[in-house]
């Protein structure tokens, strides 16, 4: 199972709506809010590494209001 989390900063006051607007994607299986240098903290999994690349790019960066992302991704076999 492939595994990233991401960091995100995004506009302020619309952390509601771009927690809402992650949820709804299928690879996101947890998201929170944070305090600190990031609003939001999700992780993502897919069966696939590329299938997950994509997501992140595709879908989680172009999410309406959000500003920029840091992603970790994880080391299979290292959890």
């Amino acid at each position: 199972m492939a595994v990233a989390y991401v960091m995100i900063n995004c506009d302020l006051g619309k952390e509601e709506i771009v927690i809402g607007n992650l949820k709804r994607l299928s690879c996101v299986k947890e998201v929170h809010g944070t305090f600190g240098v990031y609003d939001i903290f999700a992780k993502v999994e897919d069966s696939e590494m590329e299938r997950l690349r994509q997501t992140i790019t595709q879908s989680i960066r172009r999410t309406d209001f959000i500003r920029s992302t840091i992603t970790l991704m994880g080391i299979e076999g290292q959890n």
